[in-house]
């Protein structure tokens, strides 16, 4: 069955302190697509955020008062944009607030999601240095991102290139948000997480559409710090020991 242009999707942007960083055209532009509702999570933002939020088009504003982080923000986004659906499958994605994707690139996942529906379960928007493309990444977290993502490769089956993209969207029902029911363990992996507990929920592994973008570029104000590579790692242990439970699933 593939998905009807009428089809709702939902999309949620987590967003914490990005009063700099949001820009109003580009927001704008995409809240203007037909059919896409967009759902912007203030994760107890302490700077003008809020504010600015509020002057995006067409979009939805959840304000949690303390800072919870991404993953949780994401997870809170989804279950309380999706928990009056049930039935019938619908599309639920997030995107990263950063402006770091083009308006284009979003735009042709979009179609892809209409265009071959439900062929897969998600589409993702993924970064990858083709020739001709305008992928500019940090040095430093590129490489680390490919050495965790090797390590990920010999503990998961079909694991996409670019898992930690910040762009990705499912086909999911109402039975299918138990995923979101529960806090991530990780605060840097929750994409593995969702895919984890998709492959315990529905016993098989999520069939993914990777779509390579054309432009992407690192944002100011979203490279490593030293403390944060710190939290890396000691999630990256933990997202190791969640890969090991299912595969004995």
């Amino acid at each position: 069955m593939t998905s009807s242009r009428n089809q709702e999707l939902f999309m949620v942007v987590p967003c914490f302190n990005e009063e700099k960083r949001i820009k109003l055209n580009y927001w704008n532009d995409l809240t203007d697509i037909p059919n896409v509702h967009w759902i912007f999570v203030n994760d107890g933002s302490t700077d003008y955020t809020k504010n600015v939020l509020n002057k995006i088009i067409n979009s939805t504003i959840i304000n949690i008062d303390k800072n919870v982080g991404k993953a949780e923000a994401i997870r809170k986004g989804i279950t309380e944009t999706c928990k009056k659906k049930s039935g019938e499958s619908f599309w639920v994605g997030y995107l990263d607030a950063d402006s770091a994707f083009e308006i284009e690139d979003i735009k042709k996942v979009i179609e892809l999601v209409y265009s071959k529906g439900s062929s897969y379960d998600s589409y993702w928007g993924s970064r990858v240095a083709l020739a001709g493309r305008n992928i500019t990444r940090n040095n430093l977290r590129h490489i680390i991102s490919r050495i965790l993502i090797t390590i990920f490769g010999y503990k998961m089956r079909n694991l996409p290139y670019d898992p930690q993209t910040g762009f990705k969207i499912f086909n999911f029902n109402n039975h299918q948000m138990e995923i979101f029911e529960k806090k991530f363990e990780t605060k840097w992996f929750v994409d593995l997480e969702i895919l984890t507990r998709y492959q315990v929920l529905e016993k098989r592994i999520m069939k993914i559409w990777e779509e390579p973008v054309n432009t992407w570029k690192d944002v100011d104000g979203s490279n490593l710090r030293g403390l944060e590579l710190i939290t890396v790692f000691k999630d990256l242990v933990k997202i190791l020991r969640i890969i090991r439970r299912i595969r004995t699933v």
